[in-house]
């Protein structure tokens, strides 16, 4: 029987399903990303998947891709292909009116969804209590169980004044919709590690009150809102562990004076760099929205400290990053593409085309979106389960991670990933966890690491548009 890249790879040539193979090819980068680079048979599997010393990025051998591609399937970051689930229908859908199921296992039964997303909880990572001296839970308590609320109460977001936001986002705010999200919401908390993890998953004090003790208390406020804010800009199209390396990296250069280089060379997948290629910038990871939507708002912000963006989701999630020194907000849910998904959104708005081709409609939550789900979500789902808006965003972020196809490790929160990439960081640069962690924050030093050699094989498919980001990752 073919496996699954056959199909996938007959599926590319139709153009009636790009979008199908685009969110697939994404979900499969990032599971084999996932995947130890030591292990023996994935060594072996690559070697003959892309035998071609001249093409890194060209398959040379479609089983070896397949059976490659089913481990990565079969690892904790597997995932439910769009539009591949059985036995949803609209009848089932709870939004009003839609126009279509694209993300159909939403609607399963919350029990299910969150048992399934409960099963790929990662265990916690000691790297964090080593470096910032904190556990899941000391993060939970510090988020007053999901309850602390931000001291900014302003919308983070740029909208016209009484702009009233999209009609479409009341065929989602109905009681029915309303209350599937509530029931996500309880079946987690059952599962604490689930529960609490991701409802601490944006308290991030411990890793301000490293910055005051590198800075003090007034520059420290400084440094980090730019940190936080040249991270939070790396994160359309990213997973988490993405955003870590390219933030940081952009970051360390715009700290070292050399930003143009991050905007000349930062974006560059494995393939395309060439000699002039600066050799500290090698375990940076390309990407190919980083002309657009990554160096762009980071170089207004690198030289006037504004956060000039269109977007809502952006600034939302920057400013939900915060702490109650630099000011943070808890109000406004981060409507990034996952959580629209499991709100139902791609299924009420309109048809979308991309090079004339349909597409499912899955981006981030729009301005005006957000403009009107914003208090819905606020007031009617997260304040009657007893939360602020954004913990309840990441905990439904988790909960239904199985079925809006999130590839980061959930469960871990956010300041776990960054003490995760630190490590890595001080692996690639042979100095202590500690130490990589300070010259991270100095801006000396960029976190994580990607093995090249897999990168540029991946970076290659991904700028040819079989592992395209906008799937999975729409801004």
């Amino acid at each position: 029987m073919a496996g699954l890249l056959d199909d996938v790879l007959q599926y590319m040539q139709d153009p009636r399903r790009t979008q199908q193979l685009q969110g697939t090819g994404r979900a499969i980068q990032q599971g084999l990303l996932s995947i130890e680079e030591k292990d023996k048979k994935f060594q072996d599997l690559y070697d003959k998947a892309f035998g071609d010393p001249k093409n890194i990025a060209k398959v040379t051998d479609k089983k070896a891709l397949s059976e490659l591609t089913e481990m990565a399937m079969a690892g904790p970051l597997s995932f439910a292909p769009v539009g591949m689930t059985k036995g949803i229908t609209k009848k089932d859908a709870t939004v009003m009116r839609p126009q279509r199921l694209a993300y159909p296992e939403i609607y399963k039964n919350p029990k299910e969804l969150v048992a399934e997303a409960a099963k790929r909880v990662a265990p916690e990572d000691p790297i964090m209590k080593q470096l910032f001296g904190v556990t899941r839970d000391d993060l939970w308590q510090m988020s007053q169980q999901g309850q602390r609320q931000g001291n900014i109460t302003t919308r983070p977001f740029k909208a016209a004044a009484g702009a009233k936001g999209a009609a479409h986002a009341g065929e989602v705010t109905n009681p029915r919709n309303t209350q599937r999200l509530q029931n996500i919401i309880g079946e987690a908390e059952q599962y604490p590690e689930l529960y609490k993890g991701m409802g601490a998953w944006y308290t991030m004090d411990p890793l301000f009150k490293r910055f005051e003790q590198i800075y003090g208390p007034q520059q420290a406020i400084a440094e980090y809102n730019k940190f936080n804010a040249l991270t939070g800009m790396a994160s359309p199209g990213s997973e988490v562990l993405t955003e870590f390396n390219r933030g940081t990296a952009a970051n360390w250069l715009a700290n070292q004076g050399r930003f143009g280089d991050f905007q000349k060379f930062g974006g560059l997948a494995e393939f395309r760099r060439g000699k002039d290629f600066p050799q500290d910038m090698r375990a940076i990871i390309g990407h190919p929205y980083h002309s657009t939507a990554h160096s762009g708002p980071m170089s207004k912000y690198v030289e006037s400290g504004a956060l000039d963006m269109g977007s809502a989701k952006v600034p939302s999630y920057i400013h939900a990053s915060g702490v109650p020194q630099t000011g943070f907000q808890t109000q406004w849910p981060v409507g990034d593409a996952h959580w629209s998904r499991l709100v139902g959104l791609p299924d009420v708005r309109g048809a979308t085309t991309k090079k004339g081709v349909p597409s499912v409609p899955n981006a981030s939550a729009s301005v005006p979106e957000m403009t009107a789900l914003g208090p819905w979500w606020k007031n009617e789902v997260a304040g009657p389960m007893n939360l602020e808006a954004v913990p309840a965003q990441a905990i439904v972020w988790g909960a239904g991670s199985g079925a809006t196809g999130v590839t980061s490790p959930i469960g871990a929160s956010k300041l776990e990933l960054l003490s995760q990439q630190i490590d890595k960081a001080a692996k690639r640069m042979n100095v202590t966890p500690e130490t990589a962690r300070d010259m991270i924050i100095r801006g000396q030093a960029h976190a994580g690491f990607v093995d090249p050699k897999l990168a540029a094989a991946l970076a290659a498919a991904s700028g040819g548009g079989l592992l395209a980001y906008d799937s999975f990752f729409g801004e």
